[in-house]
């Protein structure tokens, strides 16, 4: 039960600490507990005997042999997602894979990926590893016009309403988490921890009218936002098609699409 569920969960699902000496602590008490049991009988009736030591010896076989072999197969692939995405006018599709290994396994099949910049966004769990060249993918860029502003001296901050628009029906606003004061939700937000750098405001179902959006800035100095526009349907077109050809029937492949613009409030 638990090698077959929460050791194979734990290379799949992303955590906020590392599940590995979790995973180690949990099968090590399972195993402690029945060998404990299972030599308590050989040891009261003279000992551990000749049997005893062959299937130690191949149990020792039995586990060298499984972890030589591939963890992966037709039935339990290792996944892989490609992102078709573009920041501003700069293209690229980006490439993540779950599990401990990450990409690992997968590089040797495309030999021109490169690290991917931190400054590509994750939009879903896994984290972006690497990188291919790509064009820009087929969806418009989202847009935003400021349609009021204005500045309080006193408080120093700085109140923007912001229309949101495009041909995504899921947008996502990024602002740097020491410059929101406040938004349409909430007038005052609590400080982030110091390893979140921004807030994140996702629209899910925007129609295509667009949407508003009230920010409070502290100060009077320009800031600088990230407007993502989601197309969460698979992404079609040659650079999926290519990486798709590659992949051997033990990877499994999703995709999606976004496109990103860098705005100055």
């Amino acid at each position: 039960m638990l090698s077959v569920n929460i050791a194979s969960m734990s290379g799949m699902v992303p955590a906020s600490m590392p599940a590995d000496m979790v995973v180690i602590v949990l099968v090590g008490l399972a195993t402690a507990l029945v060998g404990v049991v299972a030599f308590t009988l050989p040891c009261r009736t003279g000992g551990v005997g000749k049997m005893a030591i062959i299937c130690a010896v191949l149990g020792a076989v039995g586990i060298a042999l499984t972890a030589a072999h591939s963890p992966y197969s037709a039935t339990r692939p290792k996944r892989l997602l490609a992102v078709h995405a573009a920041d501003g006018e700069q293209g690229a599709l980006l490439l993540a894979s779950t599990g401990a290994d990450g990409m690992g396994p997968l590089l040797s099949l495309f030999p021109n990926a490169k690290p991917a910049p931190a400054t590509w966004p994750t939009v879903m769990m896994n984290p972006i590893t690497h990188m291919l060249p790509a064009a820009l993918p087929a969806m418009l860029a989202p847009q935003a016009e400021v349609t009021a502003e204005h500045y309080d001296p006193t408080a120093d901050t700085r109140q923007v309403t912001l229309h949101l628009y495009g041909t995504s029906a899921e947008l996502r606003l990024s602002i740097p988490a020491k410059t929101l004061f406040g938004w349409s939700a909430s007038p005052r937000l609590v400080t982030l921890p110091p390893t979140e750098s921004h807030y994140h405001v996702n629209f899910e179902g925007v129609p295509s009218a667009g949407v508003d959006i009230q920010l409070t800035l502290r100060g009077s100095q320009p800031v600088e936002v990230d407007l993502l526009g989601i197309d969460g349907a698979p992404a079609s077109g040659p650079e999926i098609a290519s990486v798709s050809k590659r992949l051997p029937d033990w990877v499994t492949l999703s995709s999606y699409s976004y496109r990103m613009a860098r705005l100055t409030l």
